[in-house]
């Protein structure tokens, strides 16, 4: 474990995942304590492509249909929506903010909180659109911030400056070669 938020999480999330199993609840409710706990040790012990990040296409699709359902004027489609998205994002949220920066996180949370509250049917379409459109980019951030730890620039020069070494020595062999054989000849052919 790297800091106290970490342990935070994994404690919460396994308490979580443990009273879920001996409470009587649906299946599903234990599943998703269960797949939280996991993401989370995931998310403390990998460096690249946490699991979490795989559970992007499901949240955004979630997040295009409450997307629809207020683009149409449909609140209760967007209340059921809503819910749907919140429990998908539920699940990964104790992953996202082990994973990335606290700024980013509160963005999204702030922009969560707008989305549920009443005062977001107070908005015009336009606004609404607007909303929906900043929460969409900020959740897209949270992925995408994730996926740039491809390679480290450092390494991308290690493995030029081996490549370079590498063709450098056989270059220098090939023509040691060239003159070995050429010296060779020359000594095969009769003098004049």
């Amino acid at each position: 474990m790297k800091t106290a938020d970490e342990l935070r999480a994994v404690t919460v999330t396994h308490e979580h995942a443990v009273k879920a199993m001996t409470a009587p609840i649906p299946d599903e409710g234990k599943v998703a304590a269960l797949t939280q706990f996991r993401l989370v040790v995931d998310a403390v012990h990998s460096t690249y492509q946490p699991l979490w990040s795989e559970m992007e296409p499901a949240v955004m699709e979630a997040f295009a249909v409450m997307e629809q359902a207020a683009e149409r004027g449909e609140r209760k489609a967007y209340a059921a929506a809503l819910r749907q998205f919140m429990d998908r994002y539920a699940l990964i949220e104790p992953s996202v903010k082990i994973d990335v920066p606290p700024e980013e996180a509160k963005k999204v949370d702030h922009d969560l909180e707008v989305l549920q509250g009443a005062s977001f049917w107070r908005l015009g379409q336009s606004e609404q659109r607007e909303q929906l459109a900043a929460a969409r980019r900020n959740i897209e951030a949270l992925f995408d911030g994730v996926k740039k730890d491809e390679a480290d620039p450092s390494l991308i020069w290690v493995m030029i400056s081996t490549g370079g070494m590498i063709v450098l020595t056989l270059t220098y062999v090939g023509w040691r070669k060239y003159r070995g054989e050429k010296e060779a000849k020359r000594a095969r052919q009769p003098e004049e």
